[in-house]
């Protein structure tokens, strides 16, 4: 008797701990843009399919990202981007062994922006580049949280206009014109307004919610971009991009960020296709 009390004991602890696990996922790693410029009239447009981390079995994290740059001189660039994030996370939370809800959280993140930045070689052969780029994006973020207890079905939603800003030094190497290389180090400063929700002010508390609103969050951003070359196809590359997501901004438990993020995709240089 006494070995099955203490079984039953581990059993609920466990659970319990299970149960709290739940995170609202606050931020998603993002693909930098760091453009291999040399020179003016140069240009890039790229696109990514994106996979990112952190997610509970059954659920994903995808989407898409475009860049595109213009070197408007020989050290002077205009970037743009598109961001957006498709998510859902699907949560057992046991309330004791014999007591259980599936709450299905979803999310959604579209962002749109604009910046630019200064380039400049590092060597004769223009082969390393250093440079320097800023912007701002403006978007939304949203969450949609369906909580299935007893088969009764319970829904949330949370909405938050967001505003980035983010400035972003990286080196750029360029040994040959099949292997392209970039080390990126992107800070990103979001801040969360105009937020709408059905949440209760005691679930915002629970979730930490009520941290970020009307507040400015800092993100730091490291990112490996590798672009590989195609034997006669100058302008073409195959782009792929490892960036990862921390902060130090908050030590809430019930927040979290996705991260790390791969990218992979097509990179086009239109200079290079006039030339062809």
């Amino acid at each position: 008797m006494k070995n099955h009390t203490i079984l039953f004991i581990l059993i609920f602890s466990i659970f319990t701990l299970i149960s709290c696990t739940t995170h609202r996922y606050i931020y998603s790693a993002s693909p930098a843009d760091s453009p291999y410029f040399t020179k003016k009239g140069q240009s890039e447009l790229s696109g990514y399919y994106s996979v990112s981390g952190n997610v509970l079995p059954k659920g994903y994290a995808h989407g898409f990202d475009l860049h595109g740059a213009y070197a408007i001189s020989d050290h002077w660039a205009l970037t743009a981007g598109y961001f957006n994030r498709k998510e859902k996370d699907i949560d057992h939370n046991y309330n004791t062994p014999s007591d259980s809800s599936v709450v299905v959280v979803g999310y959604k993140r579209n962002l749109f922006g604009i910046g630019g930045g200064y380039f400049i070689p590092l060597n004769p052969r223009k082969t390393i580049t250093f440079n320097l780029y800023g912007g701002m994006d403006f978007g939304k973020f949203s969450i949609n949280e369906n909580d299935q207890s007893n088969g009764i079905s319970d829904e949330r939603f949370h909405d938050s206009k967001i505003t980035k800003w983010f400035i972003q030094p990286s080196i750029n190497f360029m040994p040959g014109r099949y292997f392209h290389a970039s080390f990126i180090s992107k800070n990103s400063f979001v801040h969360y307004g105009g937020i709408t929700t059905s949440y209760t002010t005691d679930e915002l508390a629970h979730y930490s919610l009520n941290k970020i609103a009307n507040k400015t969050i800092h993100f730091s951003e490291p990112a490996l971009d590798i672009q590989l070359g195609f034997p006669n196809i100058p302008w073409l590359k195959l782009d792929m991009m490892w960036s990862f997501a921390t902060s130090n901004d908050y030590d809430e438990t019930q927040l979290d960020i996705r991260s790390p993020n791969f990218s992979i995709g097509l990179s086009m240089d239109f200079s290079q296709m006039s030339k062809k």
